[in-house]
């Protein structure tokens, strides 16, 4: 987990005990971090700031950017594929083997700040967004859809797709939405709150986690 003020915290049992990781030491506010390959590589995001590991041709680096650009979702698909999206319609993708991060679309006329982001495969990933937007890619990031949450105007800060078909979207008012078909349509749900959730994360289709304000 991370979190303002440079917090970054591992467990080995299941979330059990928390100890400090260690995997960044500058005293940033870091919104979102994405592991892969059994710690081996990382990537980390915030405000402003932007931190990874990575491999290139065999050789271990950690890089960090003191960049002008929000960062509130990374994902790590792989040690081939990172992507990196937030404020201003920001997406971003860098590949293992590049010096540089290559901007794959920035989404015209859409101020819209992105929130959360979750990939399925290479080629077919999902963002959401401020005033309940979400988007769709099957392309690798050349093209985006929207996608009707009917969640209009709420912000939608959390999203996982634990397989192809079944998705579940979080946001403020302790709202969460479920898609069975791709995210071509979506059932709103009931989480028992009414406070903001800022996280969700499924293990199957039927098992998962969301997280969110007041504790």
């Amino acid at each position: 987990v991370v979190g303002n003020g440079g917090i970054n915290m591992r467990t080995k049992d299941g979330g059990i005990t928390w100890k400090d990781s260690a995997f960044v030491s500058e005293n940033k506010d870091y919104n979102s971090i994405s592991i892969s390959n059994s710690f081996k590589e990382f990537s980390i995001g915030g405000n402003g700031y932007l931190a990874f590991k990575a491999y290139l041709s065999g050789t271990p680096i950690i890089s960090s950017f003191l960049l002008g650009d929000n960062y509130f979702s990374v994902i790590t698909l792989s040690k081939l594929h990172r992507w990196f999206v937030g404020a201003g319609g920001l997406i971003e993708k860098w590949d293992s083997g590049s010096s540089s991060f290559n901007i794959v679309k920035l989404l015209k006329g859409n101020n819209n700040t992105i929130l959360s982001s979750d990939f399925i495969n290479n080629r077919t990933g999902y963002f959401t967004s401020t005033s309940g937007r979400l988007y769709k890619t099957t392309d690798a990031g050349e093209n985006w859809k929207y996608k009707n949450t009917y969640y209009s105007g709420i912000n939608l800060y959390g999203i996982s797709f634990p397989s192809e078909d079944v998705g579940f979207v979080c946001g403020d008012s302790g709202k969460i939405s479920k898609t069975m078909n791709g995210g071509t349509n979506w059932t709103k749900q009931t989480s028992g709150v009414n406070s903001l959730l800022f996280s969700i994360s499924f293990i199957d289709t039927q098992s998962g986690w969301s997280c969110g304000d007041i504790g």
